[in-house]
This record gives C-alpha cells, structure tokens and sequence, in this order.
C-alpha cells in the first residue's frame, strides 16, 4: 500500500492545482512552515526561504502580507517556492499557467527553464498546449527526437 509519506520519502513533492498555500498565514510563515516540515534537511530554515526567495524576489517585498491576499500570480509562486524549498528529486505541478495572465505565466515559465537547466526532473500536467509545448523537450514529443 503506497501511503502518502511514501513519495516524500523518495523526493516526490507536488505542486497542486489552484490553492497551494495557506491564506491565513503570511508569506513568510507559508516558507517556514514549509521548511520546518523537512526536519530532516540539515540546512537551517532561514537559509531555504533565502534559497526560494532567490528564484523569486517578487515575494519578499510581500513577506509580511497574508497569502491569501496576494494575486493570483504571486500565490501560484509562493505555492510553487512552498514546494522547491524541499529541493525535490521529483517535482509533479498540475496545471501550471491555470487562471493565471500571461505576463504571470511567462514568469512562471523562465522559472520552469531555470529548474530544467539545473538538472530538475519534472513532471507537468498542462491544458494549455501552448505552455506544455513550451516547457517539454522536442524529444519528448510523439515522433520527434
């Protein structure tokens, strides 16, 4: 039986679709929380916010806002550092681009480039052609390669 700790345990961490941060808490609580439920990483909670924050500036002007407050774009990040900060062997995001504008989805995307570029295993569920044409490798496509 496959439990739900078991994915975490081989590196698996997800990404949902739509709410993946907890809107009564600040961003700064949702990056500690996040942090301090991988006691197992040695690093300092301090030091993996500081990581994610790197990847994504645009929250650190909002450190103090509650989650829920944030715009669409800036919650989908937040939830999307949520999940980074863990440093995953595997990364599943469903449904990156979701409501979001297109100047949020091109930043989300230079983000996805970024992880790819660093080696970063992923899997995306995407119903936006456009996007996941974007982000796949054309190897990957049916009779490419």
């Amino acid at each position: 039986m496959w439990r739900p700790n078991s994915g975490v345990k081989l590196g698996i961490f997800s990404m949902p679709g739509g709410h993946g941060v907890f809107p009564s808490l600040s961003v700064a609580q949702n990056l500690e929380v996040s942090a301090w439920l991988n006691r197992a990483d040695p690093r300092p909670v301090e030091q993996r916010v500081t990581e994610v924050l790197e990847i994504f500036p645009e929250l650190k002007e909002h450190l103090k806002q509650t989650a829920g407050s944030l715009s669409g774009g800036q919650q989908q990040m937040l939830a999307l550092a949520r999940v980074l900060i863990h440093r995953p062997e595997i990364l599943l995001i469903d449904e990156l681009s979701l409501g979001l504008a297109p100047i949020v989805v091109q930043r989300m995307l230079e983000v996805v480039e970024r992880l790819k570029a660093n080696g970063q295993t992923m899997i995306i569920v995407e119903q936006s052609l456009n996007v996941a044409l974007s982000i796949c490798d054309p190897g990957d496509l049916p009779g490419e390669g």
